[in-house]
């Protein structure tokens, strides 16, 4: 008699925990701003951290094939305070006199912007908790590579569209990949339409394809790789099919001056 009221007391009690358990779980959403709080958090102190960055650049024709393929090394310095990724080898030899003077008219345009963007605020990239608002999600069965695994598509209304940035980001559908902590670990997403600028006139995103995978450094979470593929579009006339494989590496703190 005592066993079997120490089983059903137990009974009970799993019973009365269940509605908790319902509501300790958290949602999708909740998981996400969570996340987004702690990814403005670390790019913000991310400011003072640099790294060597290698791109492969693959044109492709029709079948996919590689037509051309260009390898570049970048570090990261520190222009009017902010960081810049300096060109240092092209396939693995130093720049020639052409590519330093494209180097050093693209430095000039990152320092006007820079100044451009004092002037227009409104043109600052967006914060995380800016960008996951464009997206509703929802919670997948853990693949075991993370502790949230979530689907997000893109609103249907209500999202903002200032620049072709916004047009691609509201047209993305995709995964997440959240640690425990509430770090992001990976990111997947994929163009659900192809999209028209300029009425069509200027270009046609076709197709586009991204992953993204960041990795733990000391206290810091960092970009460890971005993979793209994209298929364009432009002027009517030229398409043009792109494989860029980037890879971030040898993270350092910003040199003190």
């Amino acid at each position: 008699m005592k066993n079997s009221k120490n089983v059903l007391l137990l009974l009970l009690l799993q019973i009365v925990a269940l509605p908790l358990a319902a509501e300790d779980r958290l949602s999708a959403q909740q998981v996400v701003e969570k996340m987004a709080a702690n990814a403005d958090e670390m790019e913000l102190a991310g400011e003072e951290w640099g790294y060597w960055r290698e791109s492969v650049e693959k044109k492709l024709d029709s079948r996919n094939r590689i037509e051309e393929e260009k390898k570049k090394l970048r570090r990261t310095i520190w222009l009017e305070g902010k960081q810049y990724m300096e060109l240092v080898k092209i396939n693995d030899q130093d720049p020639d006199i052409g590519e330093k003077k494209e180097e050093a008219e693209r430095k000039e345009k990152f320092v006007k912007a820079l100044k451009d963007e004092k002037n227009n605020p409104e043109d600052d990239d967006p914060t995380w908790k800016q960008l996951i608002q464009k997206y509703d999600y929802s919670l997948l069965s853990s693949d075991g590579k993370a502790a949230y695994l979530i689907s997000f598509r893109p609103k249907e209304s209500g999202v903002s569209e200032r620049n072709r940035a916004d047009k691609i980001f509201n047209n993305l559908s995709g995964k997440l990949w959240i640690d425990e902590d509430f770090n992001l670990i990976r990111a997947s997403a994929s163009l659900r339409r192809g999209l028209r600028f300029g009425m069509g006139l200027v270009g046609k995103l076709e197709k586009l394809d991204i992953d993204y995978q960041c990795q733990k450094y000391e206290t810091m979470w960092l970009p460890s790789s971005l993979d793209l593929q994209f298929n364009a579009r432009l002027m009517v006339f030229k398409s043009v099919r792109q494989q860029v494989n980037v890879r971030f590496f040898d993270p350092f703190r910003r040199p003190s001056i």
